[in-house]
């Protein structure tokens, strides 16, 4: 009911912006108060729109009101309700169009200023285009919403991804073979569609051999030597740690169950949509990672994964201490993108990571009364290392916090693995140059 509130309640406010757009244009003098008898086009033409503040300010609240839906119409597949996005989004382009602005629409070759592809991906000027799914719109030389299109090239991709798929499905078993072990045929139907939407990321010339599984995947036909050394690293890391999880459940039936579940959605939801700047591969990698640490620790018993909570959510792992005899859960929080630049000193790098974690603490704990046999719930903050976090100390000053950490491809022996670590100790070495971040 809250969320079906929240919903109306935006309705409301784009209903509200586009109605007083169109009353501001004709409550707004948009010709001099005082004409002469000048008949010339100049002198008679309306005052440049891009002039008018007020005007100008309504319509970039519409833009950003578009451009919201825009990023909504990503969460949600009932179509009723893509349908309802889709015409309140229409009803703002229209509504602009009404009060001055200009559609983009039906062009032939691409432009990035005024055109943006149907799947996120990077496309060459001048490409053609096919069919214009959603108009844009401009005042008079600014663009306002680029229009939504399908080049040539998007469709040629997909046509060959929709030929090739069984191809395709026989390169990720070769190369992570856990995936033939665990993924149904609904998975891997799920996983066609969600490269449909990461196809700007495949090459023309070489198209099955740049669409892989996830980016790394990808990476590893880059032409770039380094990076493409790094991918297969990557791959052979992300193996590894895959086969020690399912070694970890030993002769326990439902932990080996509840892991593979895990590897089942790190496969299926990873990176579906690059739009939103958060990897959920990387949360179900971090997830898998924990499990091995918690695992490798003498001390501890994994005893549960996704353990229920009677509000309704659940903490990611529940564990055993056998020197402290309590049970703890606990519930990872990956932080991905922290801008170094956005904080002047520890302290406030403190603060705002104190912040992420209380309110995932404060979320995990609403309305629960009682922890039940837990005795304990901490939060482990994993911050994905960014360039710059080295002049800062990365620590928590809350209780229920461990340490931060952080992953990191790791080699032994020309064995590679993902170890997870703290955070602080990695960037001490990265202070002395004991790590070297390319």
């Amino acid at each position: 009911m809250g969320n079906q509130t929240c919903i109306a309640r935006f309705w409301q406010r784009c209903g509200e912006w586009t109605r007083r757009l169109l009353h501001l244009m004709t409550t707004t003098p948009q010709t001099s108060p005082e004409p002469t008898a000048c008949s010339t086009e100049s002198c008679c033409a309306s005052v440049s729109l891009l002039k008018n503040e007020a005007y100008l300010n309504l319509a970039e609240q519409c833009c950003e009101m578009h451009e919201e839906l825009d990023r909504m119409s990503n969460q949600f597949s009932d179509t009723d309700m893509l349908n309802l996005i889709d015409m309140q989004k229409s009803r703002i382009r229209e509504a602009l169009i009404l009060s001055g602005a200009t559609a983009i629409d039906e062009e032939s070759t691409f432009n990035l200023l005024r055109h943006k592809p149907q799947s996120p991906g990077i496309v060459r000027d001048g490409a053609p285009i096919l069919e214009t799914i959603e108009p844009g719109v401009a005042i008079e030389s600014r663009v306002m919403i680029k229009a939504k299109v399908l080049p040539k090239i998007e469709q040629d991709i997909q046509d060959n991804l929709s030929n090739n798929f069984e191809q395709l499905k026989s390169y990720l078993i070769k190369q992570i073979p856990s995936m033939g072990n665990i993924l149904s045929v609904g998975d891997w139907d799920k996983l066609k569609k969600s490269y449909s939407k990461r196809y700007s990321n495949i090459t023309v010339s070489n198209c099955l051999s740049s669409l892989y599984f996830i980016d790394y995947v990808i990476g590893k036909e880059s032409a770039n030597d380094a990076y493409s050394t790094h991918c297969k690293d990557f791959i052979s890391a992300l193996n590894h740690e895959i086969e020690i999880a399912m070694r970890h459940c030993g002769q326990k039936p439902q932990l080996e169950k509840e892991i593979t579940e895990m590897i089942r959605q790190m496969f299926i939801t990873g990176d579906v949509d690059p739009t939103t700047g958060n990897s959920d591969f990387k949360n179900r990698l971090n997830e898998l990672v924990v499990f091995n640490y918690l695992s490798n620790c003498d001390n501890i018993e994994v005893c549960s994964i996704e353990e229920p909570l009677e509000n309704g959510k659940s903490v990611d792992f529940l564990v055993y201490h056998k020197i402290e005899k309590k049970n703890i859960g606990y519930e990872i929080v990956t932080m991905q993108n922290v801008d170094p630049t956005l904080q002047e000193d520890s302290v406030s790098m403190t603060q705002f990571l104190d912040d992420r974690i209380r309110r995932k603490y404060d979320d995990k704990i609403n309305g629960l009364r009682s922890t039940g046999n837990i005795d304990k719930i901490y939060i482990m903050p994993i911050v994905e290392y960014k360039k710059g976090l080295e002049k800062f100390n990365m620590t928590s000053s809350l209780g229920y916090s461990t340490p931060i950490m952080t992953s990191d491809l790791f080699c032994n022996d020309n064995s590679f693995s993902i170890k997870l670590r703290c955070l602080n100790d990695f960037l001490n070495k990265v202070r002395c140059g004991e790590i070297n971040i390319k």
